[in-house]
């Protein structure tokens, strides 16, 4: 039973739109990846929500929401969470 949000073209689409951002920042030399602290507080904030879909299979956890992977998404200073729940980068 697939997830809200869950589909692999989803998850495909997601996954370049988030590379294109992360290329984006680096040619104009913004930070690419948050500190481990921030990492560590947007993983705690999507352990804690409605939306999080714990791993099922080798791919890891989930947003139910997005689709995103949330370990891989949650290092990158060019992502933000999709109900807004994450600390604004600092």
């Amino acid at each position: 039973m697939a997830c809200n949000g869950c589909s692999g073209t989803k998850t495909v689409m997601n996954a370049l739109g988030a590379l294109a951002r992360a290329a984006k920042a680096l040619a104009v030399g913004e930070e690419l990846l948050v500190m481990p602290e921030q990492r560590k507080e947007r993983l705690a904030v999507c352990v804690k929500c409605e939306h999080f879909r714990p791993a099922t299979s080798k791919i890891g956890p989930m947003c139910g929401l997005c689709g995103c992977l949330v370990k891989m998404k949650a290092w990158l200073a060019t992502e933000q969470c999709p109900a807004e729940k994450w600390p604004k980068n600092s």
